[in-house]
């Protein structure tokens, strides 16, 4: 008999807790390009720079934080990665250049890079392979 995932209420609080923390995400994205644009007057190429410094992280150490994410408690890796993404936000408000900021967006991107395989797969440790055809491991 296959469960439907709403009846999977581990799966449902992790789903809305990031929700919430993916809206938190963009938000903050959203804030700084605002407070970059008018604070320092950032020109397009400063402000591509932002998104760029937090994307290459992830490009840099997908493969190896896949490999973390697998053989570390995925739950903890989660959390701790949570909380210091959220210590390095509070620290925008004292960056003082765009240099800073920069910074800043690229550890954020380190850490979505190591949280990000752990949540695919604490995914799919929660969600149980029922297809008979399905390989899970």
């Amino acid at each position: 008999m296959k469960r439907s995932l709403w009846q999977n209420k581990r799966f449902i609080s992790l789903q809305a807790a990031q929700f919430i923390s993916g809206l938190g995400d963009w938000l903050h994205v959203l804030a700084m390009f605002t407070l970059v644009s008018v604070t320092f007057q950032a020109t397009s190429v400063e402000l591509s720079g932002l998104v760029l410094s937090q994307a290459i992280p992830g490009i840099l150490l997908g493969p190896l934080a896949g490999t973390m994410a697998d053989r570390w408690n995925r739950k903890h890796v989660m959390i701790a990665t949570a909380l210091f993404r959220a210590a390095a936000v509070s620290m925008l408000f004292a960056a003082s250049s765009i240099w800073q900021i920069y910074l800043i967006f690229f550890t954020i991107g380190c850490l979505a890079a190591v949280f990000a395989p752990a949540e695919n797969g604490l995914v799919k440790q929660l969600v149980p392979c029922t297809d008979a055809e399905c390989h899970c491991s």
